[in-house]
């Protein structure tokens, strides 16, 4: 089956509702069968067991890193007002880290995985940008040698008009 129909029955829900299902579900308080079942119910749409598990199992790690930033921020917010920067950071990761407990080896190094390339793409990000800046440059230089090129070559110059002329590509 299309992943794409898999996970549309996910995307007519509102956020609340996929957190609900998420919820009740990593909590154990409902089986895969009632929880295919509320999901049809919120859709509108046949979910089935397979496609709930399936949208569940690829889900889960993204949910339960987001409920442990929500918890991070929320201890945070809870700190008495004077803490500083390091001490109110100390409470963020302390409270991820207990969120994070719930988490399979496999699923932390997916989760540091994608940290490790979400900082790859930045780095890439910030490399073009320095290249485009470099290529802009470069190409100003060239149409300022092309320019200056032209004014040396135009014979009907006198010297001092060939200067102001210079001085006006170079912005001087």
């Amino acid at each position: 089956m299309n992943r794409v129909k898999v996970d549309s029955w996910a995307a007519a829900l509102a956020p609340e509702q996929r957190d609900e299902l998420m919820s009740a579900y990593h909590a154990s308080e409902i089986g895969v069968d009632a929880a295919a079942e509320r999901a049809s119910q919120l859709s509108g749409r046949t979910v089935s067991a397979g496609a709930f598990s399936n949208w569940y199992r690829t889900h889960r790690m993204a949910w339960m890193a987001s409920q442990a930033s929500l918890r991070a921020d929320l201890a945070a917010r809870e700190a008495p007002a004077n803490l500083d920067e390091r001490k109110s950071l100390a409470i963020r990761q302390a409270a991820f880290a207990a969120a994070v407990d719930e988490l399979s080896a496999k699923d932390i190094a997916a989760l540091e995985k994608n940290d490790l390339t979400r900082r790859k793409l930045d780095l890439d990000e910030r490399r073009l940008t320095l290249d485009e800046a470099k290529f802009a440059d470069a190409q100003r230089r060239a149409e300022q040698a092309n320019k200056t090129e032209d004014v040396l070559k135009d014979r009907e110059l006198n010297e001092a008009q060939r200067q102001a002329r210079i001085r006006e590509i170079f912005g001087m």
